[in-house]
């Protein structure tokens, strides 16, 4: 039996998972991978070195 529930998630607000100053807590890139907690897909920026978010996450909105 499954139940479903309502989980906080604490992201920074531009399109990365790290922008090298901050990080989402669900995110981790040990070992120089990057992998997310919450199973959604960050992908590096070739440009900017950072790791961006998933589009499904960065759609993401705050409940009103």
């Amino acid at each position: 039996m499954k139940k479903t529930v309502l989980l906080p998630i604490i992201v920074p607000s531009t399109r990365f998972c790290w922008d090298g100053k901050e990080n989402c807590s669900y995110f981790d890139s040990t070992g120089g991978h990057a992998t997310c907690d919450l199973r959604f897909d960050p992908v590096e920026d070739r440009e900017s070195g950072f790791i961006m978010k998933d589009c499904k996450c960065h759609q993401l909105r705050r409940k009103p």
